[in-house]
């Protein structure tokens, strides 16, 4: 069925925001109907799942300055005021964005933490690890960022937070394998190895993956020169300046 028979919807209603957080919501609807569980379902996983990445990633961050049992209390702690901060209850249990976002930003930082700690020494050959530059989790993490901006703008921010993580821990990376280095060395040694995979990982996969959001909601030719009045990608860009229009131009408070 489509939506203008499961809703009564059969146009786009908002330019305010990309479509990826609207296809989640709609995918319970799809699923349980349109009413109110249908409405609700997938933010209430959202919100779910984001707990228990909480939980990884503060068991993670913890575990090397805590003992075993320490980093787990740490880590339950932080899962627990996530689970119980009321703004988080209820984005949550209502079908609007915001909780999508904090999903994907969560995952991101996961997925850059668990690339920070991967094992140096050991080059991946097969199949993944060439696809991937050797950096599986900066792939994760770069698709994460591209699903948090596809989601809503403001979740293009948290890029800048990973891409300086990525560059203050491969500079002490390289500073603590070049013995008796500089700064400078460290930084010519952190550059050479690291920008190409960390460009292509944070820069175009998070690209790919917001213009994939856009299958199936933009009509017209993908066999197109993208200025081509009627193509997708003239869609896609008129979509984005529809987006900024109203950013720019809106008035009042909520």
């Amino acid at each position: 069925l489509g939506t203008e028979a499961v809703c009564g919807v059969a146009d786009l209603q908002s330019r305010a925001h990309p479509p990826l957080g609207k296809w989640l919501i709609s995918s319970g609807i799809g699923i349980i109907g349109y009413e109110p569980v249908g409405w609700r379902v997938a933010a209430a996983i959202a919100g779910t799942l984001t707990v228990a990445l909480c939980f990884i990633l503060g068991r993670r961050l913890l575990a090397s300055a805590l003992d075993e049992r320490g980093a787990t209390i740490g880590a339950f702690a932080a899962a627990g005021l996530l689970a119980t901060d009321f703004l988080h209850l209820v984005q949550s249990r209502i079908a609007m964005l915001d909780v999508f976002i904090v999903l994907f930003v969560v995952a991101a930082v996961t997925a850059i933490v668990l690339d920070r700690d991967r094992d140096r020494t050991v080059v991946r050959d097969d199949l993944i690890g060439r696809l991937t530059l050797g950096r599986p989790w900066r792939l994760v993490a770069g698709a994460c960022l591209g699903a948090a901006t596809a989601t809503k703008w403001s979740g293009a921010y948290v890029g800048l937070a990973l891409i300086g993580l990525v560059i203050a821990w491969e500079v002490a990376a390289s500073r603590r394998r070049l013995v008796g280095s500089g700064w400078r060395a460290a930084w010519w040694d952190a550059l050479r190895r690291e920008a190409l995979p960390t460009f292509i990982m944070l820069g175009l996969v998070p690209a790919a993956v917001y213009l994939v959001t856009y299958t199936g909601r933009m009509p017209g030719a993908v066999l197109a020169a993208p200025w081509e009045p009627g193509s997708v990608w003239r869609g896609i860009w008129d979509h984005q300046r529809a987006m900024l229009d109203f950013h720019t131009r809106l008035g009042g408070h909520h």
